[in-house]
């Protein structure tokens, strides 16, 4: 594993170029849902993702990426996930899920074995915010819905307001992003990235999403605890001029709506109410199937159709099929405690491959390393809120929380190439002993002690060695 992770930062070839410009556009149709309401019978994101998927298997980019340490933890997921089917509730709608999973699993590999350099994935990042700020522009401009009086898309995934929240959420940190431009923008980029980027909130307030606006609350306070006291100070108060300004351009039954944190709060909108009180006996009805079914679960998929049918068998009156409104507690009642801690895992090595790659760049004043360290912090911050969200929104199988779970681990990757090259070309060529002052080595996303590999500049090549000597 490790030798086969040692050459993700290779340079890119004609067949890695072209699968990586394809998943750009994939990327971008994704998230904007652009093609959901224009060009459908196009079916673009089909023949996108095909091409994508050619080219990352001709490239060895596929397998790559599902040899690296996370990789084999999403590969054992699914050969959970297929285990289960067999003991699922219903066995066809099970499998069927599992299916449409491995769509999911693919495209994280995509994102991962196809984004070699960090130039690369700061393409991604700037795509995904233009993508989202597109979705905004439509919402707002003329292809957007009020369904009581909250803010989507007509059709397409982004008609549900939470689903459309969430992807406007993920987007802020990258506004930053887009906004730095990894050196010096000029004045119209820096205009279109505070344009766009107030916006995508604006339409994140409006879609009247509860979940949203605590998952912003977090994102905020977890801006504040990575910044000097002064900028706490000053967040504080852009903060509250911004709620403010916001609140009072809203509706009033949205503004009634984010008063709601509980039934008890809910008391004047009766909507409202009846979404928190159901949200709160899904929740229970997903922990307490966890406990009964805890190998297993109850099969993907199967949680609306078991408990539709436990209320039949108890002669209680039928109900609408709801989802857990939980994605930790939909992976645990329908595949079981193994599953959810497989899942935790990857989020827990991706998290922590993000702050292993923060601490090597903190003290580090090259500007390349600056900018991988801001841009790692605002990936950090993105995936942080994200996974917040994720405790009000089921989306356990979905592409979106895999998806940003690939571009952080391949920020990753090509972050500690970007490093491990800037430290080769301060190596001079002479033989003798050296250990890197920075002390960084690639090897399937980790951080070792010492830099080691091959180390060219010009004609001239050496080879460091594990322990730290060099040889001509």
């Amino acid at each position: 594993m490790g030798s086969s992770s040692l050459q993700f930062g290779s340079e890119s070839n004609g067949i890695q170029a072209l699968g990586f410009a394809a998943l750009l556009g994939f990327v971008y149709a994704f998230i904007s849902r652009v093609l959901d309401l224009h060009f459908s019978y196009l079916h673009l994101p089909l023949v996108l993702g095909a091409t994508t998927g050619i080219c990352a298997i001709i490239s060895g980019g596929l397998f790559k990426a599902l040899s690296t340490r996370v990789g084999i933890l999403y590969v054992g997921l699914t050969c959970w996930f297929a285990a289960g089917v067999p003991f699922a509730y219903w066995r066809g709608g099970s499998a069927g899920q599992v299916a449409s999973w491995l769509r999911t699993l693919v495209i994280w590999a995509f994102l991962v074995g196809l984004t070699l350099t960090c130039r690369q994935c700061k393409l991604l990042l700037n795509t995904f915010f233009l993508a989202a700020a597109t979705a905004a522009l439509m919402a707002l401009i003329g292809s957007g819905a009020e369904a009581q009086g909250r803010l989507s898309l007509e059709r397409g995934e982004l008609a549900n307001a939470n689903y459309f929240a969430l992807e406007l959420l993920i987007a802020l940190p990258l506004a930053w992003r887009f906004y730095s431009g990894g050196g010096r923008p000029g004045v119209l980029r820096r205009v279109l990235a505070a344009g766009l980027g107030g916006l995508i909130l604006l339409a994140l307030f409006e879609t009247g999403s509860r979940a949203g606006l605590y998952s912003l609350g977090v994102m905020v306070l977890l801006v504040v605890l990575r910044v000097d006291l002064a900028r706490k100070i000053l967040i504080a108060l852009a903060v509250g001029v911004l709620f403010v300004s916001m609140f009072a351009v809203l509706p009033g039954s949205l503004r009634e709506r984010y008063s709601t944190v509980s039934s008890m709060g809910a008391r004047g909108d009766r909507s409202a109410a009846a979404s928190v009180l159901e949200r709160q006996r899904v929740l229970r009805q997903s922990i307490s199937i966890t406990l009964t079914h805890p190998i297993f679960g109850v099969g993907l998929g199967n949680f609306a159709p078991y408990v539709f049918q436990v209320n039949k068998d108890l002669g209680q009156a039928k109900e609408a099929w709801f989802g857990t409104h939980n994605t930790y507690t939909q992976m645990s009642c329908e595949a079981g405690i193994p599953a959810l801690l497989i899942f935790l895992g990857i989020i827990v090595a991706t998290w922590r491959s993000l702050t292993r790659l923060i601490r090597a760049t903190r003290h580090d004043d090259r500007s390349e390393a600056r900018d991988i360290y801001y841009t790692a912090q605002a990936v950090q911050v993105c995936l942080g809120s994200f996974l917040f969200c994720l405790a009000f929104i089921h989306l356990a199988y979905d592409i979106l929380p895999h998806m940003l779970l690939g571009v952080a681990l391949a920020f990753v990757f090509t972050g500690e190439r970007e490093l491990r090259d800037l430290d080769a070309q301060q190596l001079p060529p002479e033989s003798g002993n050296y250990r890197g002052d920075r002390e960084i080595l690639f090897s399937g996303g980790s951080l070792a002690p010492q830099v080691s590999g091959t180390v060219r500049r010009g004609a001239a090549a050496w080879s460091i060695t594990a322990d730290g000597r060099r040889t001509a």
